[in-house]
């Protein structure tokens, strides 16, 4: 259940931010590296004078340690030796959230997303039912075990296009921008930034 919250909240904003073009840093068809410091730091310029706003990065390992990596190559003074003596990457002083959530990822596309705080709200709407029960009659006694739990998720400066995207929606309307309507006025006000 918590995995599943965490992928669909991810999911969510990334469908939302990349669907704003003023706060997705697009670098696919770039040279590479596609992670790198100069990237993140053009992606948190999104923010404008609010980047203070973007409080932590969440990328997926793949990301985490090609970034890693790139401090090495660039040898920056004191960065270069900080990943190799400490394993301290830096991230313009925010921390990193490392997930390998498959919402982080399409096809060969990695996302990077910088989020505000409230940038995403999970919120348990029903209680967590689980029930089981021990099945005989088998050749071996087998334990049944059923659950069900239900949640909401927000987007901060967002809401949800119930026309567009249903009341009850799957992965695939999630990840669908087009069903996340911006609520707030200017983008600052919304739950991030993207690197795709």
């Amino acid at each position: 259940a918590m995995q599943d919250m965490l992928d669909t909240g991810l999911l969510a904003a990334r469908a939302a931010l990349v669907n704003t073009t003023a706060l997705k840093n697009d670098v696919t068809a770039g040279a590479t590296p596609s992670i790198s410091h100069t990237n993140l730091l053009d992606t948190l310029a999104k923010f404008g004078d609010k980047a203070s706003r973007v409080v932590c990065w969440v990328m997926h390992s793949r990301q985490f340690f090609d970034l890693a990596k790139q401090s090495i190559v660039d040898q920056i003074p004191d960065i270069a030796s900080n990943v190799i003596s400490a394993y301290n990457v830096q991230g313009f002083n925010r921390p990193f959230v490392v997930t390998d959530s498959a919402s982080l990822i399409n096809s060969s596309t990695y996302y990077v997303l910088g989020l505000a705080p409230g940038g995403i709200e999970i919120m348990q709407s029903e209680d967590q039912q689980i029930e089981s029960e021990m099945v005989t009659g088998l050749e071996q006694l087998v334990m049944r075990i059923q659950g069900e739990y239900a949640y909401d998720v927000g987007v901060k400066g967002y809401t949800w296009d119930v026309a567009n995207g249903a009341a009850n929606p799957d992965a695939t309307a999630i990840g669908t921008g087009s069903n996340w309507d911006a609520s707030q006025t200017s983008d600052k006000d919304r739950a991030g930034v993207v690197l795709v």
